[in-house]
């Protein structure tokens, strides 16, 4: 770990030859301005910079969609005719790119079938390895189910006492209409000459068959005597009665009669069972989910009556491996799921598909454990998951897929990550490279850039003020005179710092109690949260802050205030909420579902800025209203692909690619449309411009600029006006929907100052900021403290718990650790605890 400066190789004989790195030379892919960067290899590298510098552009826009297209290229002529307008990055050469794996925020937010489970791959391994392994009891009468074959038959006559007279028979089928002397006559033909009906044996003479007890006679292929019965004469006759019997043979002794099937039927109560399938044990398989609640676990926010919230078939869970249904194997914690694959569920050496099996699922349980989510259960649902557990989820299906030679490229891993748990993801990441694997992060994160075998940091701005190359090259070396003008650089040199206040502001608007919370791993919490401050609720990753948080206060405060909200985990009580008049939860979830929203529409920015289209004079002389600018009505927009501007390609197996119209060239309007203009732009022009561009450009449109503006002000500044909503980070996401609260005029959410209290709540809302870009959200949410609100946040930024102006910290572990008060109070207070937020604060205090 030399920082890879002995790996920076040339290509070595002509184009095309294998390198020691990729080479990257002339990007100029979004705002990258040209840049020429080596990345070595095998290495650990870090991409940083302020929010919009292009780190994003480089790292996905550019290496991965490098590596898409050529693992595209080499699919079939036939296949690739569909797939010829997708776009390749913009530069003169890229070369050595090995095949990439993208982790980009967001991956572990999935349906609501998803789970620990699905989205890492383990369950897919567990459910190969029950089918393979696992016997079947049945739900009816508990008794094993297992296929009878003739020499299980012949074992099962060796247990009969010695001397004792037993029948071997096979069922036969007689309908109320059936001919029986016909019947008779057709078994005596065969050679069949008695048969078993009513509890005692017939002679078939010329009589017509007896009457059948139940619709069965058992017709007997032979008559033998325990111990004295030739083995070979004992197994034809088996054979014989499964073959006469359609699979089924029946052994009579005494009284006694026990059925065995070829196929899947218990053999007591005659219940039927299917093959065993690796499709029958997931519930997001028509086969395996629950006829009742279809795989969900739940019927009308209630657990589903028919499977009790295990999501499959009774068929299914009739299945066991070492004692335990699939069901009850995922319901365990990581680590205990570990344990008992390597105890009860151990396959036997003679088994090596399902030995191998079993081996896929250890490297991702592993994985799980090592980034420090063991205290998770297998079946917790993804959409439950905090930002944090959902990245790092996501992660572990890299992490455990054992690849070599291969580009990771992850997108701010540490998001969700209490500063405590970070290292133990910096050694994942370090093992990624060690394996032979090339890994390229985006992050902000000090301690992970610290780490870096090589930083590239870009910058100095966002959008069109960035894309350059401030400094590559080993982290220890970043505050070097090569590094001018990087505010990375500042903020790890410690030249720049998000300063302390020098007091917190005083506690004496009120406070909201809430008592005896016992959603999840919550243990009867008590916790009260001050009024009119900033509130910051901290704590190890999975000790329960978005349980008590987005699960519990936000929806149970919600309906106090007679406000439509989802039902609250388990609490008490809740009182203090008197002269608060609303409460608003700033998640990181997507800003809409269409893929036409944009920062522009959901600000309510774009109604104006049609407006001031229409308004211009060759619009009025073709009779154009605001309309006819809008994207999401039939008029101007493009026919083609409906105003989005791009086509979705499905890759079945591969993530979906996006290609531009090829009608409207991305533009999503119609030619004629595009021909105005106002101050030389069209609309598609307007759309394209950041913020920051759009803010000026609309100097003379007061209204527009008034929505615009807290783009400016929680650093969103290079986001672009008609970014498609599904290209934003959470981070980004929760952001712009800050945003939306903070415009205060022009019809905006957020009242005036005095006439309205809310109570804010937001997840993380540094999640892909810079330091330098957190001083911006910090004076936002101070704008909102002014105005007379209250803020509640989530965070682990060691900068954001330091500005607080009163600090809860949860513990003192995670899952089934965490759940507890472990310290209250100010930033000072909590330093003096001996947790692990404590020790995070007193040293950065």
């Amino acid at each position: 770990r030399n920082g890879g400066e002995d790996d920076m190789s040339a290509a070595v004989n002509g184009a095309g030859a294998t390198t020691r790195c990729i080479q990257l030379r002339g990007v100029r892919v979004h705002n990258l301005k040209g840049i020429d960067l080596d990345i070595p290899h095998n290495r650990l590298v870090v991409l940083t910079g302020v929010s919009g510098s292009g780190k994003s552009s480089l790292a996905f826009d550019t290496l991965c969609a490098e590596g898409r297209r050529r693992y595209i290229e080499t699919f079939s002529a036939y296949t690739r005719q569909f797939l010829d307008k997708l776009d390749k990055p913009d530069a003169d050469r890229i070369d050595g790119v090995p095949p990439a794996i993208a982790v980009a925020q967001g991956s572990g937010r999935r349906s609501n079938r998803s789970t620990v489970g699905t989205v890492t791959e383990v369950h897919d391994h567990l459910a190969l390895l029950y089918a393979r392994l696992g016997a079947a009891v049945c739900a009816s009468c508990g008794r094993p189910v297992a296929p009878a074959t003739p020499n299980l038959v012949a074992r099962a006559i060796d247990d009969f006492p010695d001397k004792s007279r037993y029948l071997i028979t096979f069922p036969l089928d007689v309908r109320p209409d059936s001919d029986r002397v016909a019947l008779a006559d057709a078994l005596r033909a065969e050679g069949f000459t008695r048969v078993r009906a009513g509890g005692r044996v017939v002679a078939l003479g010329d009589d017509p068959l007896p009457e059948p007890d139940g619709g069965l006679v058992d017709v007997v292929v032979d008559r033998l005597v325990r111990g004295s019965d030739p083995p070979e004469r004992r197994l034809d006759s088996i054979e014989t009665a499964f073959a006469r019997g359609r699979g089924r043979c029946r052994l009579v002794i005494g009284d006694e009669t026990r059925a065995f099937f070829e196929g899947r039927r218990c053999g007591h109560c005659g219940r039927d069972y299917p093959e065993p399938d690796p499709r029958l044990f997931r519930y997001n398989n028509p086969l395996g989910a629950c006829p009742v609640c279809e795989g969900l676990g739940r019927v009308a926010d209630g657990p589903c009556p028919a499977c009790l919230g295990a999501r499959l078939r009774p068929e299914a869970l009739a299945v066991t491996v070492g004692g335990l249904n699939i069901a009850a194997l995922l319901a365990l914690r990581v680590r205990d799921a570990r344990a008992f694959l390597d105890g009860p569920a151990a396959p036997p050496d003679s088994n090596p598909v399902a030995r191998r099996v079993l081996t896929e699922a250890r490297h991702r349980l592993d994985a799980l454990e090592r980034i420090g989510l063991g205290y998770l259960t297998l079946d917790r649902p993804a959409r439950s998951l905090s930002s944090g557990e959902a990245q790092r989820v996501a992660l572990t299906a890299a992490l455990g897929s054992g690849l070599v030679n291969t580009l990771y490229i992850i997108d701010e891993p540490t998001i969700g990550l209490h500063p405590h748990d970070v290292p133990r993801l910096i050694e994942a990441l370090i093992g990624l490279c060690a394996a032979g694997n090339t890994v390229v992060v985006v992050e902000h994160d000090p301690a992970v850039v610290r780490a870096a075998d090589r930083v590239v940091d870009i910058g100095p701005g966002a959008g069109a003020a960035g894309g350059r190359l401030l400094y590559v090259g080993p982290p220890g070396d970043i505050g070097s005179a090569s590094a001018a003008g990087s505010v990375t650089a500042d903020f790890l040199t410690g030249r720049k710092s998000v300063a302390v206040p020098e007091r917190r502001r005083p506690t004496d608007r009120g406070w909201l109690r809430l008592t005896g919370a016992t959603g999840h791993n919550l243990k009867g919490v008590t916790v009260e949260f001050p009024l009119g401050v900033l509130c910051v609720l901290t704590g190890v990753s999975g000790s329960g802050k978005s349980s008590l948080i987005e699960e519990t206060l936000y929806p149970a405060l919600r309906r106090q205030l007679g406000r439509e909200a989802p039902p609250a985990l388990a609490f008490g009580d809740l009182t203090g909420a008197e002269g608060i008049d609303d409460a608003v939860l700033v998640d990181q979830g997507p800003i809409g579902r269409s893929a036409r929203s944009n920062p522009i529409t959901y600000l309510k920015a774009f109604d104006e800025v049609r407006k001031t289209f229409a308004a211009t004079h060759e619009a009025k002389v073709r009779n154009y209203g605001p309309s006819r600018f809008s994207f999401n009505v039939e008029g101007g927009r493009c026919s083609a692909c409906e105003g989005n501007g791009f086509k979705t390609i499905d890759m079945q197996f591969l993530p979906d690619v996006l290609v531009r119209c090829p009608e409207c060239q991305g533009t999503r309007y119609r030619p004629e449309t595009l021909q105005i203009s106002y101050r030389g732009r069209n609309i598609a022009e307007v759309l394209d411009l950041t913020a920051r561009e759009a803010f000026s450009f609309f100097r003379h449109r007061p209204k527009v600029q008034a929505r615009l503006r807290p783009l400016l002000d929680v650093g969103l500044e290079y986001l672009r006006l008609g970014q498609p909503a599904s290209t934003l980070s959470g981070g980004e996401a929760q952001r712009l929907k800050l945003a939306s609260y903070l415009a205060t005029s022009a019809g905006a959410i957020t009242r005036a100052a005095g006439k309205s209290h809310t109570v804010f709540l937001l997840d993380e809302p540094t999640t892909g900021l810079h330091p330098a870009d957190t001083l911006k959200l910090l004076d936002a949410l101070t704008s909102l403290l002014v105005l007379g609100h209250s803020l509640i946040v989530i965070e682990h930024s060691p900068d954001v718990m330091a500005c607080a102006d009163w600090i809860i910290d949860l513990g003192p572990g995670a899952g089934d650790d965490g759940g507890l008060i472990v310290a209250a109070g100010t930033p000072e207070d909590v330093a003096r605890a001996d947790t692990p937020t404590g020790r995070v604060l007193a040293e950065r205090l």
